[in-house]
């Protein structure tokens, strides 16, 4: 079985993220969140996904 990656980059997107987060765990993908310097709660939100 081949293993599925999500890639996402963001700044400053925490909103979108949560949502975005929200609807792709669950399903066992990898779940990669690379953060571009955000100055909003983003970095927080992907600690709590983690």
């Amino acid at each position: 079985m081949r293993k599925i990656t999500v890639c996402i980059i963001t700044k400053n997107e925490s909103e979108k993220l949560k949502k975005c987060l929200k609807h792709l765990t669950g399903y066992g993908f990898e779940i990669v969140v690379v953060d571009t310097g955000s100055t909003d709660d983003t970095v927080a939100w992907q600690k709590i996904y983690g």
